[in-house]
């Protein structure tokens, strides 16, 4: 973990996952904006430092870590890494994804398969597991998932059946932790 500019004030606590790019890059500036202290993962440190640029020059506060989100013992000590320093998560925004080549289902290769569900699903279990404690420590703690209304078209197979599965985990969770 890398700190960028020190902590003044009591802050509500984001995780970002995804953060270096896209959809994860620009939630992560919104919620910095909107009084966050950003903690923003994604596979690429120079993406991430670009970020943390962009949220300092705000006068914002931002914690980097440079990690796979597929890698179980990176994202154990991440976790605990957020308890020993806060002891709680507010909120978690996981946009890390993988999208493979457009492919005909017939032809994904096995290499793909496996990267794209490990990225896509098995990461989101795993994110589950991970965070739950830390989002029940929160006074209000909450969690995002990012679905995508093309997975199941034509050439989205491996991609689709992925985002499917954890969608499928995260519907189970809310009823799971409704109360």
């Amino acid at each position: 973990l890398r700190q960028y500019h020190q902590m003044t004030d009591i802050q509500k606590i984001a995780l970002v996952t995804g953060a270096s790019r896209g959809l994860g890059y620009a939630t992560a500036l919104q919620l910095s904006d909107a009084g966050y202290h950003i903690i923003a993962v994604a596979r690429t440190m120079g993406g991430l430092e670009e970020l943390a640029d962009a949220i300092e020059g705000n006068d914002k506060t931002i914690t980097v870590a440079a990690m796979d989100v597929t890698n179980e013992q990176n994202l154990q000590q991440l976790c605990r890494s957020i308890y020993d320093r806060w002891g709680h998560l507010d909120l978690l925004v996981h946009c890390a994804n993988n999208a493979p080549l457009l492919t005909p289902a017939s032809q994904v290769s096995a290499k793909d398969f496996d990267t794209v569900f490990n990225t896509n699903t098995r990461a989101v279990s795993r994110i589950i597991a991970m965070t739950e404690p830390l989002l029940r420590a929160a006074p209000d703690g909450q969690a995002v998932f990012m679905d995508d209304p093309r997975a199941g078209e034509k050439f989205f197979g491996a991609y689709g059946a992925s985002k499917a599965a954890a969608n499928s985990l995260v519907n189970s969770w809310i009823e799971e932790t409704k109360n």
